[in-house]
């Protein structure tokens, strides 16, 4: 039904590609052809209007030689040249009264207009278009004054001119109607083409909310926008096919996580319950209870901070920090434990260091970071602790000389529950560096790690330098 329906669609959409495409061709030409058609009417207009002004000038001249006399032979022989049917000379002398005239036999309804012949006579020539009767075209009739109480009236038929406009107009239309089929059918099959790229994205849609998440948005390489649009929309995939992903492996890890100490924990009420010990077994039964439900309580409340702290709604209570400060009371107090394990702990760090930022937030990142170097770094290795301003910001730097991280491992460390295989022998939840990495970016900084395998990893804390006076409660989103 979906794939019906998108086939329907898709030929709606295609239909009105096509007669978008017919429509603009169409109203581009029509507006092509009447400028052309009106510029080209308007200089045969000029033309023929150029040609009754010479013939004025010519009469005027034979007038003054010869006077009006000479006018009837002259209109004979012009119009006998011409022809009779194209054109009608006439010379009116005063009160309207005709003096000479050629053939006016294709001219019967062509008249004397008393009003042009006035406007003539005070010297404005008259141009008017008239009809004809029993002829299918329109003539030119022109008045011009010759000399005073003489009038000259040119009647020329225009049927070369308006033939030439009429199969001019027939000619467009017919082209027209060619030139909208062969568009609408290149347009159609240039819209189908484009929507059936379209449809590889609604496909691979629907292949996906089936279930199907390997599935792509095949990519032509021609780099337009269809191809754009794929390449995004595959790219959308990936991420939501890794975070399907990565949502699965916490799901599984969580799970895990969770399953271990309520198994110890009816382990242990099993035990007791069917071992009939006495009072002794039932309180170290609850006191193993309860270190198992604090570490439930710690993963969960650790998992809570990290998503507090990605969604930007973490509650900072945000102060002037002495980071060299927080860092050597840090090393201070792991340098037991570092001792215990043989391991060397410096401290490298001289003057302030001020930050803004939530003490406790800020101990709690120093102390993941100093945790997993004290729990990692090969026995009697050594431990570096730097602390150190560049460029505006303040940087403390944990090194340590442990069996070294992956490359392709590098950023997943900082995904939740994400552990190494050689971290898997060591107790922990795999949330600390995710923990750590999401308060660096709450205050405005950030955590990277480099490692190389064998010789250690160096992790790198990065926090903005601020001025004390800006410190409070803020909210960071």
């Amino acid at each position: 039904m979906s794939g019906q329906f998108g086939r329907l669609g898709s030929r709606s959409v295609a239909f009105r590609l096509t007669l978008t495409l017919a429509a603009a061709i169409a109203f581009s030409l029509i507006v092509l052809f009447i400028s052309f058609y009106l510029f080209l009417k308007a200089g045969l207009e000029n033309r023929s209007d150029n040609w009754l002004r010479d013939k004025a000038n010519e009469f005027s001249e034979l007038v003054q030689a010869g006077g009006p006399g000479v006018m009837q032979a002259e209109f004979e022989r012009e119009a006998s040249s011409i022809g009779p049917r194209k054109i009608l000379f006439r010379l009116i002398g005063r009160h309207g009264r005709l003096i000479a005239a050629s053939d006016d036999s294709a001219f019967r309804s062509v008249g004397v207009d008393p009003t042009s012949v006035e406007k003539a006579a005070e010297g404005t020539p008259v141009f008017k278009t008239v009809p004809v009767e029993g002829r299918n075209y329109h003539a030119r009739d022109f008045y011009a004054s010759l000399e005073p109480g003489l009038t000259l009236e040119v009647v020329r038929y225009l049927g070369d001119d308006e033939d030439l406009l009429e199969d001019l107009r027939q000619s467009f239309w017919m082209s027209l109607f060619i030139v909208l089929i062969a568009s609408s059918f290149m347009g159609w099959l240039l819209a189908r083409r484009t929507i059936a790229r379209v449809e590889n994205v609604t496909n691979t849609a629907v292949e996906i909310s089936n279930g199907s998440l390997e599935s792509r948005v095949p990519v032509t390489g021609r780099g337009d926008e269809i191809d754009r649009l794929a390449l995004t929309f595959n790219r959308m995939l990936e991420r939501i096919q890794l975070m399907v992903t990565e949502m699965r492996q916490v799901n599984d890890n969580i799970a895990h996580d969770l399953k271990s100490p309520l198994t110890r924990i009816r382990g242990l009420a099993e035990m007791t319950l069917t071992g009939g010990g006495g009072d002794g077994d039932y309180e170290s039964m609850a006191a193993s209870t309860v270190e198992e439900c604090d570490r439930l309580l710690e993963m969960i409340n650790t998992m809570l901070d990290i998503s507090e702290a990605e969604a930007g709604m973490a509650r900072l209570r945000l102060e002037a920090v002495d980071l060299g400060a927080l860092a050597r009371d840090a090393c201070d107090l792991f340098q037991p434990a570092a001792e215990e394990r043989g391991l060397t702990l410096q401290f490298f760090g001289d003057g302030r260091f001020p930050v803004l930022g939530d003490t406790a937030r800020l101990q709690r990142v120093v102390a993941n970071l100093l945790d997993n170097a004290v729990k990692y770094t090969y026995r009697d290795g050594e431990i570096g602790v730097a602390v150190r301003a560049e460029e505006g910001r303040m940087l403390l730097i944990v090194s340590d000389r442990g069996p070294g991280i992956p490359g392709e491992e590098i950023e997943r460390i900082f995904d939740r529950f994400y552990r190494c295989d050689q971290s898997r022998s060591q107790s922990g939840n795999g949330l600390g560096l995710s923990l750590a990495r999401a308060i660096a970016k709450a205050h405005g900084g950030d955590l990277t790690a480099e490692s190389t395998v064998g010789k250690g990893s160096v992790f790198t804390l990065f926090l903005p330098a601020e001025r004390a006076d800006r410190s409070g409660d803020r909210t960071i989103k």
